[in-house]
């Protein structure tokens, strides 16, 4: 197994943080300082513009304000941040002013509005829409209970409606000329001091580094601290200071209507990229745990068809390398009839690495797992200090799995490799899975190779300890169990010597497996010695055994091949129970196959027909021919028994050329078989003509 083919290692990128935008607030706010001030000087040098765009600016103040509104309270939400939703709530607050406001406003609307807000109502509501922001920028600021939200928005919606309806206080704060009262300059310095208060507050509450949005709000309260300064000091309406200050209040209202679509088409944008990346590795995530579970698939499936405990340790071994590059790899089990540990997979192992693997054993038959190099695991459990700065140091890549079946330790893998690799999550996830199923699948495997050496030794006691030695005649037994299961098959085979010097062949073939089918061969294999000795004739014998078979009530059929040998008269009686045909092979090499045809009678264990006996057939032989008798076992294939039978004629007639004796015969007729097809029992005889 080429260890250094190994794909590269599970590995996923890991998570990325959200992108978060941030915002320059010192150079957000010194350039709307510079922008402002520039602006009041280019303004208060040049012709006022006319009372038609003061309407218009009077106008976009609310409508910028209202496409914000939205804005601010879905990110708000969205980002669980406190600060803007009180600021939302004002801002609310301020647009309804706003707009109520403008409705009274005598160029726009005649006779004060729907409502009839008077001047003084008007004047009020443009006090109120700013102490709606300086009051929320406090709130925000003093991090109060984002529970106090609602009565705020209640308790200023009242004052708002109070306004507009002039329901206020009877303080005259601005004339009928349209000249402000020094009543209303006071209030409006007192709302600037609190403005560029808030502001500051504000400014320290969220940081240099704040979020884009909070960051156009800060902007956005400058600019509003700004524009009530500028009110304070103007005069009227129309004046250069009155126009500086209605400028300021659509910007900053324009600054937080544009500030917040930039900044919300600025976090789709990145919120876009980052959905891709993190689809991206979220689809390579899916993809290695794909991976994963196909390969653990893949070791189940193999798992299955491992019969021996070394298919196991080598389809572990496998699964293992196809995960990760490992060198050096052992794989164990508790010795099954001796004190100790039994290898049964190694690759790669050299002295130098053998002190090193010896300790990872000890470690995994204590039940410790080891993966190294793994920040999620303690390098050095206890009592391993030193071993584990040894594999450190030599083998900075390293794995010892310990293999479980019923809670019990049984088995363990171990790796080293010199090379420093990076193992993943999914990595380690992988062999701890593989070492889950291959616990259970090794003792599964164990508990086969315990049977079946229990079921081999059972059949071999029912089969002949030896054949007997007759005159002119060389004779060899063979008995291989299958390697499909662990019950005792029914295969056997028999000689029986007569006193004329003649000798009885019997091969049979119970079907099924277990303990019924080995009893009843057992009878049969009994029985067929005492017909021998009645009547040694094939046709007769077989005749008996289908009489036994038949008063066993067992339900169960057989096939049998009878041949009576005769070594003297050089001449072999055949009888075939639905049993493969014998095979003769000429003294030239030529392999026949005999009575496959005219000896052929219904199977042991069937009723027989009214008025029909069974046939049998007289062959002629000559000295040094070999008859080859046996179950379909040493020709049954994949492909058909048609195949195997060819195969076996084409085998003998090879093997007689390189005049073997009959032991080395039958030894060389089961070697023949296919690797792939051992999986029936085989019964063999083997006897050649001899002077």
């Amino acid at each position: 197994m080429a260890m250094d083919s190994a794909p590269p290692i599970l590995t996923v990128a890991p998570r990325k943080p959200r992108p978060v935008g941030r915002f320059n607030l010192y150079a957000g706010l010194t350039a709307t300082t510079v922008a402002a001030f520039s602006y009041v000087v280019f303004l208060s040098v040049r012709t006022l513009p006319s009372e038609g765009l003061g309407v218009v600016l009077i106008g976009a103040a609310p409508i910028c304000a209202l496409l914000a509104t939205p804005v601010l309270v879905s990110r708000a939400d969205a980002d669980a941040d406190d600060a803007l939703r009180w600021f939302s709530c004002g801002l609310g607050l301020a647009v309804a002013a706003l707009f109520l406001q403008l409705m009274s406003f005598p160029a726009i609307v005649g006779d004060h509005g729907p409502l009839g807000t008077s001047n003084q109502g008007s004047a009020w509501l443009y006090l109120l829409f700013h102490l709606a922001l300086v009051a929320a920028a406090f709130a925000a600021a003093a991090r109060v209970n984002i529970r106090w939200c609602k009565p705020f928005v209640v308790i200023g919606a009242l004052l708002v409606s109070a306004a507009a309806l002039s329901f206020v206080p009877p303080t005259v704060l601005i004339t009928t000329d349209a000249e402000f009262t020094e009543t209303l300059t006071a209030i409006q310095f007192g709302i600037a001091a609190a403005m560029a208060f808030a502001l500051g507050l504000w400014v320290w509450r969220t940081g240099n580094h704040a979020s884009p949005l909070q960051g156009w709000v800060g902007v956005s309260l400058l600019l509003l601290t700004y524009e009530t300064v500028l009110n304070a000091v103007s005069d009227r309406r129309f004046d250069a200071d009155w126009w500086s200050s209605l400028t300021m209040r659509a910007a900053a209202f324009a600054v937080l209507a544009v500030g917040s679509i930039l900044a919300i088409t600025h976090q789709l944008r990145r919120f876009e990229g980052y959905s891709d990346r993190e689809l991206s590795r979220r689809e390579a995530e899916l993809d290695q745990s794909i991976a994963v579970s196909d390969r653990l698939l893949a070791s189940a499936t193999s798992l299955v068809s491992a019969v021996r405990p070394q298919d196991v340790a080598q389809v572990l071994a496998e699964a293992v390398s196809s995960a990760i590059s490992m060198d050096h790899v052992q794989v164990f089990d508790l010795h099954p009839t001796k004190r100790g540990l039994r290898d049964l997979y190694q690759a790669g192992i050299t002295p130098e690495t053998q002190p090193t693997l010896d300790g990872l054993t000890e470690v995994a038959m204590r039940g410790e797992t080891v993966v190294l190099p793994d920040a999620e695991q303690d390098l050095a459990p206890s009592g391993t200090a030193s071993l584990f700065n040894s594999v450190s140091i030599d083998f900075p890549t390293a794995t010892a799995l310990p293999l479980r079946a019923g809670g019990q330790v049984i088995a363990g893998l171990v790796a080293v490799d010199p090379r420093p690799q990076t193992w993943s999550g999914w990595t380690r996830e992988l062999l701890l899975g593989l070492a889950a199923q291959a616990g259970p699948a090794l003792s599964r495997a164990r508990l086969f190779e315990r049977e079946h050496r229990t079921a081999e030794a059972l059949q071999l006691a029912l089969l002949p300890e030896r054949l007997p030695t007759v005159g002119g005649v060389d004779l060899a037994g063979r008995y291989v169990a299958g390697q499909s299961g662990v019950l005792v098959g029914g295969d056997w085979y028999d000689c029986i010597e007569l006193p004329d010097g003649s000798v009885s062949l019997i091969v049979g073939d119970v079907m099924g497996k277990g303990i019924k089918a080995a009893t009843l061969m057992g009878r049969l294999r009994e029985a067929s010695r005492v017909l021998v000795g009645v009547d040694p004739s094939p046709a007769n014998v077989l005749d008996g055994l289908n009489d036994v078979l038949i008063s066993a009530d067992t339900d169960q059929i057989a096939t049998a091949a009878c041949l009576l040998l005769e070594p003297s008269r050089r001449k072999v009686t055949i009888s075939l129970a639905g049993h493969p045909p014998p095979v003769a092979v000429a003294p030239d090499g030529t392999a026949t196959t005999l009575g496959d045809k005219t000896a052929l009678s219904p199977l042991l264990g069937l009723l027989p027909t009214t008025g029909t006996s069974r046939p049998q057939i007289v062959e002629s032989l000559t000295i040094g021919s070999v008859l080859i008798a046996y179950t379909d076992g040493l020709i049954e294939d994949k492909s058909g028994i048609t195949d195997g039978l060819n195969r076996l004629l084409a085998t003998c007639s090879e093997l007689h050329e390189q005049n073997l004796n009959v032991d080395a015969f039958a030894r060389a007729l089961l070697a023949s078989r296919p690797a792939g097809d051992l999986t029936d029992d085989i019964a063999l005889l083997v006897a050649r003509l001899r002077p």
